[in-house]
This record gives C-alpha cells, structure tokens and sequence, in this order.
C-alpha cells in the first residue's frame, strides 16, 4: 500500500529547481540582507552566498546535499502538520509535538518567539512574507517536513487562520529532500574536527555527507 503522505501535496504539484533560486529567494525574504539591491538574480548564490554564511550563519551551510523543489500548499491541513525546526531555542512543553496546528493550539512555545510570533499575526498581508520565502527540508516527498526558515511566518500565519483574523491563501514552499541527516529535522549527527588553521585553534564541521 503506498504511504500517505503527511503533506498531502501531490506529486505533481512538486517542480525541481536549482539551489539559485532557493538563494535567491532567501536573500529577498531577509531585509538586513545588505546584497538584496545590488546583485543580479544571476549573481546572488556564486557572489552573495560566501558573506551571507559568515554574516548571518545561513542554514544552508549545515544541510546535507539536497535536491530542491518549489512546492504548492493549497489547504490549511498541509501548513498545520509541517513541523517546527528542531532546534534548542524553540524547545517547548510538548518537545515529541512539533506540528505547527499543535503548537497553534497549545501556545507551547518559548516566550521569546511567542511574543515575536504574536506580532507577526497581527501584520496585514502576511501572506506576502510567505510565498516562495519559506525553506522545508526532509528526507522523503512522502515524510514530515521540519520549517528550516520561516518558522515565525508560518506559526503567525497559522494562528491567524486559527483565530478567524486571516483568510486562508495558498503559497508555494521551496523543500530539500536529502539522504543526508540533518540536526534542525531531529536526526542523530555528530561533528568531525578539522585540522587547525592557527596554533592552539579547535575546529569542527557537521558531518552530514
């Protein structure tokens, strides 16, 4: 029997892209971005990329290989089951529970990104910070998907569905799949030291290939 899938987002509503455009699209998204205004579509990932990784820390620097996809979510169901991004400042009082839905229900996270949460769902069009500026990774089309970047946006987006103070309107989500473990989705990894650069210099990379 084939497995359900968790997202309920059919196959063919899944179009591979390139990582130039998962890029790109996460420098629009950040507005302290200092490169947003001044590089080419074109130029971003080969220019942008190596400052923006030392300046921001970007996740993609901690992620497995990935093929990337631009992905439809058509129906509230497919937002409420993505999992918050496993990571230990967003623990909460339910940690095995990381659905969204739960966590919109609950009000289970910590008071820093509640607060900040909170003030997203009041701003009007929320639906334009979301379009093609959240990331998702996981394993398989068919498994639950962890909220790599956006999880803020969508949580806020979430609730305001919740509490009747925004209608519901489909966006498009950019998602990873990959062999490779990944800490922010829960899975087992461990660090693999690097020779020093300078002496008495401690030096580790995830190792996620």
């Amino acid at each position: 029997m084939k497995k359900k899938s968790r997202t309920s987002a059919p196959r063919k509503r899944w179009r591979q892209v390139s990582i130039h455009e998962v890029l790109t699209s996460w420098f629009l998204s950040e507005p302290k971005n200092p490169h947003n205004q001044k590089l080419s579509k074109k130029d971003y990932a080969n220019k942008a990329y190596p400052s923006i990784v030392q300046a921001y820390g970007l996740f993609l620097r901690h992620l497995p290989h990935c093929d990337w996809f631009l992905v439809d979510l058509k129906r509230p169901e497919e937002l409420m089951v993505l999992q918050v991004i496993n990571e230990r400042s967003w623990n909460h009082k339910t940690p095995k529970s990381r659905p969204v839905g739960i966590l919109t229900q609950t009000d289970s996270i910590p008071k820093p990104h509640a607060i900040r949460v909170n003030a997203l769902a009041a701003t009007r069009g929320l639906h334009k910070l979301l379009n093609k500026r959240v990331v998702l990774f996981g394993h398989h089309r068919d498994d639950f998907f962890s909220i790599i970047d956006g999880n803020h946006r969508l949580l806020a987006y979430a609730r305001a569905i919740s509490h009747k103070n925004a209608a519901w309107r489909p966006f498009k989500a950019y998602v990873g799949i990959s062999l490779g473990p990944c800490r922010w989705h829960g899975d087992d990894v461990s660090w693999t030291e690097r020779p020093p650069r300078s002496a008495n210099e401690k030096r580790f990379v995830l190792n996620i290939w």
